[in-house]
C-alpha cells in the first residue's frame, strides 16, 4: 500500500456520491481540504488531510454521511486502518464507514458515533414502491394534495436561496445550530444541478415555499443530501408529497434507489419517517483513533468553546443573513 494525491482518473465511473469527483471538488473548493488516496494497484480509500485547531486529522470523508471503501473484506479494512495508523502516527484518524467493523476496536479505534442509512428501492416500479410505503406516509401525501401543496424542481440560484433561507431558519429555531455555509450549496448547484446531476425540489403552498430538498445524482443512485421545511406548515405534510414526487421522478429516470442519508440513532422520529417511506435500514459507524499522548481534555475544551459560541450566535439578535456570513468561516471546524 501507498498514499498518493487524489486523482479523478483512477476512480471507477460508478463511484458512490461521497467518492465522486463532483463531491470532492465541492469540498476542496469550499473548505480547502487536501485529498489523498490509499492505493494498492487500485484505489482503496479516499481521505482528507485536515490541519486546524484540533491538530492534524485524517478524515474519510469530511462533511460526508459515510464512505464505502473499494474493498469488501473485513481484513482489508483492518489492513487499511493499520496502514494509516503507521503513516500518520501523530494524527487523529476518523473513518466514517457504511457498515459495522468492530474488528477496528482491538487495533486502537473507538466507535464514537452510530447512525442509520435508509435506501429506497426504486427498481420495482411506481405501484410497488407506493405499496411499500407506510399508512401514515400515504395519508400525508393525500393530505398535502388536499391542501393544494404543489412540488416542482427549481434548478436555479433562486432555488438555492429558497432552500438555504429555510435551512437557516430550521437549524436556528429547532436545533440551535449554524447552517452549513451557503457557498457549499452554491457549489453543489454549480457541480451537480447545473450539469443535470440533481434537482432542488421545492414544495409550495399558495405560492409560498414550505419545504425543499437538495437531491444529488451519482451513477444510478439519487441522494437526498438535505431536506428542510417550515415548522409552521408541517401540518400540511409537504415533505411527504415532496419525497413521493422525488421517488416518482427517480422511477421515471430509471434510478435504482433513493439514498436518504444519515439519521442519528437518537432521532427516533426521523428514523420512523424514513421507515415509512419503505426504506431499508443499514448501519453507519464512525471510528476514531487517537495517537499516543493525545490531549483529550484540550479536545473537549475546544468542542465546548465552539458549542458555546454557536449557542450565543443563534440565540442572539443577529439576522439570518449575518448568521449565514458567520457560518462561512466557522463551519469548517465542525467536520
Amino acid at each position: 500500500m501507498k498514499i498518493v494525491d487524489y486523482g479523478r482518473s483512477a476512480l471507477p465511473a460508478d463511484s458512490n456520491l461521497f467518492y465522486c469527483d463532483r463531491w470532492i471538488s465541492v469540498l476542496a473548493e469550499c473548505y480547502g481540504f487536501q485529498f489523498k488516496m490509499v492505493v494498492d494497484e487500485k484505489p482503496l480509500l479516499i481521505f482528507a488531510e485536515v490541519q486546524d485547531v484540533y491538530g492534524s486529522r485524517i478524515i474519510s470523508m469530511p462533511f460526508s454521511d459515510y464512505t464505502e471503501p473499494y474493498v469488501t473484506e473485513d481484513e482489508q479494512i483492518t489492513a487499511i486502518a493499520d496502514f494509516l495508523m503507521r503513516e500518520y502516527s501523530t494524527s487523529i484518524i476518523i473513518l466514517k464507514l457504511h457498515g459495522q467493523y468492530e474488528q477496528l476496536t482491538p487495533i486502537g479505534f473507538e466507535n464514537i458515533r452510530q447512525a442509520f442509512c435508509h435506501r429506497i428501492d426504486l427498481k420495482t416500479g411506481e405501484d410497488e414502491v407506493w405499496q411499500k410505503t407506510g399508512r401514515h406516509f400515504k395519508k400525508g401525501v393525500r393530505k398535502a394534495r388536499e391542501n393544494r401543496v404543489t412540488v416542482k424542481a427549481v434548478n436555479s440560484e433562486d432555488g438555492v436561496t429558497i432552500f438555504y433561507d429555510m435551512l437557516t431558519r430550521l437549524r436556528r429555531v429547532k436545533f440551535n445550530i449554524l447552517p452549513q455555509s451557503k457557498e457549499f450549496y452554491s457549489l453543489l448547484y454549480k457541480h451537480f444541478i447545473q450539469d443535470g446531476q440533481g434537482n432542488i425540489w421545492v414544495a409550495f403552498h399558495k405560492d409560498n415555499p414550505v419545504a425543499s430538498a437538495f437531491v444529488l445524482h451519482s451513477g444510478n443512485v439519487m441522494f437526498d443530501k438535505m431536506g428542510v421545511s417550515e415548522p409552521s406548515h408541517l401540518d400540511l405534510r409537504p415533505n411527504n408529497l415532496l419525497l413521493w414526487e422525488v421517488m416518482k421522478y427517480g422511477i421515471e429516470q430509471r434510478k435504482c434507489c433513493l439514498d436518504m442519508g444519515l439519521s442519528q440513532v437518537d432521532y427516533e422520529g426521523l428514523i420512523r419517517f424514513k421507515d415509512s417511506l419503505g426504506g431499508q435500514r443499514s448501519s453507519i459507524n464512525f471510528y476514531r483513533y487517537l495517537p499516543p499522548g493525545y490531549d483529550g481534555g484540550r479536545d473537549s475544551e475546544i468542542k465546548k468553546l465552539f458549542s458555546s459560541i454557536t449557542h450565543f450566535l443563534v440565540e442572539s439578535s443577529m439576522s439570518d443573513a449575518e448568521l449565514q456570513h458567520v457560518s462561512d468561516f466557522l463551519y469548517k471546524y465542525f467536520c
